[in-house]
């Protein structure tokens, strides 16, 4: 304790002069707890860690997917089958699901005319699920029957109402792809004609469809 005034005043004025020293280092002593604070934050070790704030991560996301629908989904393939599986309801004038050649290929479930010498009398009948929506084949003539033939027709109907009418070349397979889109009764018709004219009709022996299938 000090003795007398002057040593008082002595000991404030030292005072005075080691206060600077002393603020600085609360200063410095702060700081470096607020640093050491910081880095174990960020390192996650505080427990504040959000997914948001980690770069590439988004919240409510999950990781390798997207949020454009279908990008990261496999294509759905098309369901296909033999139209024969629904089985035939009506075939005047045509083999139904029998092997047909054409250029020296057996095409095993087709469709082949056999008689009639009017494309209305020549046809097949199936009776479609609604949920298909595809039918495809190739149109040609069998190589090994005789036909007189010029040109071919395939007409094809859904309930009554036309779908497609393509021609069919000799020596040709013309591929056939028709929207049945719901199903129903698909009939097709069979015709030959002399010539591209159209003017005369023959009986279509030998015009097939080939392998019909079905898809959904």
């Amino acid at each position: 304790m000090p003795t007398n005034f002057k040593d008082a005043e002595r000991m404030l004025r030292d005072f005075q002069n080691l206060l600077p020293q002393i603020v600085g280092s609360i200063v410095a002593v702060v700081s470096a707890i607020a640093v050491i604070v910081g880095l174990l934050n960020d390192a996650g070790i505080g427990g504040n860690d959000k997914s948001s704030d980690l770069p590439g991560v988004t919240e409510n996301q999950t990781p390798g997917t997207t949020d454009r629908p279908g990008v990261d989904s496999a294509p759905v393939k098309p369901v296909r089958t033999s139209i024969f599986t629904v089985g035939t309801n009506y075939a005047p004038g045509v083999n139904a699901d029998v092997p047909v050649n054409f250029n020296g290929k057996s095409y095993d479930r087709s469709v082949i005319s056999t008689v009639g010498n009017d494309w209305s009398t020549s046809r097949v009948d199936f009776n479609v699920p609604r949920e298909y929506n595809t039918l495809e084949f190739d149109a040609a003539f069998a190589t090994d029957i005789p036909n007189e033939a010029g040109v071919g027709q395939i007409n094809v109907t859904l309930d009554g109402g036309e779908r497609k009418t393509v021609d069919v070349i000799p020596g040709q397979a013309t591929p056939v792809r028709v929207n049945i889109a719901g199903g129903g009764t698909v009939r097709i018709y069979f015709s030959v004609f002399t010539d591209a004219k159209k003017n005369q009709s023959v009986a279509p022996n030998g015009l097939a469809i080939l392998n019909p299938v079905i898809s959904r």
